[in-house]
């Protein structure tokens, strides 16, 4: 499978010192298309200004408006050419969620993050006019930072050689602005993050912003869901088959899994004579709330020289079903885009599909395999460590990616991960997800991880762990010792304390966090509860 990275605004800011900086465009607009990109976060930094006030700063508000505004607060799906940090190669995005407040007593409309390469800014105030613009004061504070330094949101131009600069001149910029659809665009405005000495940090052209109206697909209450092990191209050697659910209503057709980014989004298709024949741009969920995805088919015509798809536009996707053994196949890909109007802009992609039911059952993990140790302290990044999480049994059987977990072990004992080094991670988890990858502190491409640490450690260890209907089978704990890069492996029970008093493991329970007593663990935060043979219990929180 593809995966490929969503670039955006870090929603921790980093705090430097620097003046003001060039900005410049590695590529101009041109026709609203997209490449293919990949899965990650950028990580933008906002440098301190100078004393010195550029023109047209003077008339600006002293500070952003960070509170949300009276009035109606509606979801947007913003489209535009966007580019961050220090300049490069910028991209056309779509289903960019934005959030808008019209206030039609006091005539305003508030928008939020317009440098959508930074998003953690305030709201731009505009005016209605009489004649259906917005009107914005240019420019607008748009962020404060710890030290008091504004940023502002406002005009641009761009010379010849790309570079760009703060239009502090210009009184005012507008938009088109219809009350009827709610529609707010402007196709050739060109709007920047700077700061008060005129250091430029981001970059848009053109803006449509399109109420967002679509709904998830909700199956029929009580349908049976049947698991299906999901064969794709790849020529990725830590790629593995995924994990899809389908559910059967009559001729209709429900597929969950598509999407790692939105795993609960469902898809629906329709039985056609043997072909099940599926729409495009059915929304399936959002990426970590910053972008609508949407699924589509795509005309598979090859793979590069990387193993990424080669893909051409198509107007539906279908899988090929044969009753006789319940398998659906495609030679086609699916994409997972961003917003539904460009259509080619997508955050992952499914080359194609081979399905076939999967029936689950208790098994031993595979025990995870230490790769690299990395120490990049020297630039405050920390302590990396590489491994592999086997989607297999100690058999070499596939096994359900959605069922394994495995808890890292630092200088033997069981790690607990803590905010706000780890931010994307529930304070307090000891057991990850085998598909966790929050592209910052734990990253993931397949089976293949990669673990930041804040301070260094002797050893490092990692353990598997499979659980089927409420049972989990543990793996052996790989241990990697950091000095001299050796790998030992050795055997544990479901926590190596019991092994030191004898006890036995009892029992193991899996319940929610008002107590509900669950059969597996689920979506979010769930305790395991474990019960030994004297009496004694231990509680762990899986994150999922």
């Amino acid at each position: 499978m593809n995966k490929i990275t969503i670039l955006f605004g870090c929603l921790a800011m980093l705090a430097t010192t620097a003046q003001a900086q060039s900005f410049r465009l590695g590529n101009a607009p041109g026709d609203r298309t997209e490449v293919a990109i990949t899965d990650g976060e950028l990580q933008q930094s906002l440098p301190t200004s100078t004393t010195a006030l550029p023109n047209g700063m003077h008339r600006a508000k002293s500070n952003p408006i960070m509170d949300t505004p009276e009035g109606d607060l509606i979801t947007y799906s913003l489209y535009t050419w966007m580019l961050g940090e220090s300049g490069g190669e910028g991209y056309w995005r779509d289903g960019v969620k934005s959030q808008v407040v019209i206030n039609n007593e006091t005539n305003k409309v508030y928008i939020q993050n317009m440098a959508t390469a930074f998003s953690y800014g305030g709201w731009l105030e505009a005016s209605v006019t009489d004649d259906g613009l917005l009107k914005f004061a240019n420019p607008q504070p748009y962020y404060k930072d710890k030290d008091g330094n504004i940023y502002y949101v406002g005009l641009c131009t761009v010379d010849t050689d790309g570079s760009v600069y703060a239009d502090n001149d210009t009184k005012y910029f507008y938009m088109s602005y219809d009350k009827a659809t709610g529609q707010i665009w402007n196709d050739s405005i060109e709007i920047c993050l700077s700061n008060e000495d005129g250091g430029v940090f981001s970059y848009n052209y053109c803006y449509d912003y399109t109420p967002f109206t679509d709904e998830l697909i909700t199956p029929p209450a009580d349908l049976a869901v049947q698991p299906y092990v999901l064969y794709y191209e790849t020529n990725y050697k830590y790629d593995y088959p995924m994990m899809v659910y389908v559910a059967t209503d009559g001729k209709d057709f429900y597929f969950k899994g598509f999407s790692e980014y939105s795993p609960e989004g469902w898809v629906k298709g329709t039985l056609d004579g043997d072909s099940v024949v599926c729409e495009n741009f059915q929304y399936v969920g959002m990426y970590k709330e910053l972008y609508f995805l949407y699924a589509k088919g795509a005309y598979l015509t090859g793979l590069d020289e990387s193993g990424y798809g080669i893909f051409k536009n198509k107007d539906s996707f279908n899988f090929a079903y044969d009753p006789s053994d319940q398998s659906l196949i495609s030679p086609n890909g699916i994409l997972i885009c961003l917003g539904n109007k460009l259509g080619n802009s997508y955050c992952s992609s499914i080359p194609s599909q081979t399905m076939y039911p999967f029936y689950q059952k208790v098994a031993t993990p595979a025990t995870p395999e230490p790769r690299a140790w990395s120490d990049f302290s020297d630039h405050d990044m920390g302590y990396g460590m590489t491994y592999v999480i086997p989607v297999e049994d100690v058999d070499g059987n596939y096994i359900n990616p959605d069922s394994l977990y495995y808890r890292v072990w630092v200088d033997d004992t069981i790690f607990t991960f803590h905010k706000p080094f780890y931010y994307y991670i529930e304070d307090g988890t000891q057991i990850l997800p085998s598909k966790w990858n929050d592209s910052q502190r734990i990253s993931g491409l397949g089976s293949y991880h990669s673990l930041w640490l804040e301070k260094t450690c002797n050893t490092i260890g990692f353990q598997s762990i499979y659980i089927v209907n409420g049972t989990a089978r543990y793996s052996d704990i790989a241990t990697y010792t950091v000095a001299t890069g050796e790998i030992t492996t050795r055997s544990s029970s479901i926590n190596d304390v019991a092994t030191e008093t004898n006890r036995q493991v009892v029992d193991v329970r899996y319940y929610d966090l008002t107590g509900r007593q669950l059969a597996q663990p689920t979506t979010g935060i769930t305790i395991e509860s474990v019960t030994y043979s004297d009496g004694t219990h231990e509680s762990t929180k899986i994150l999922k």
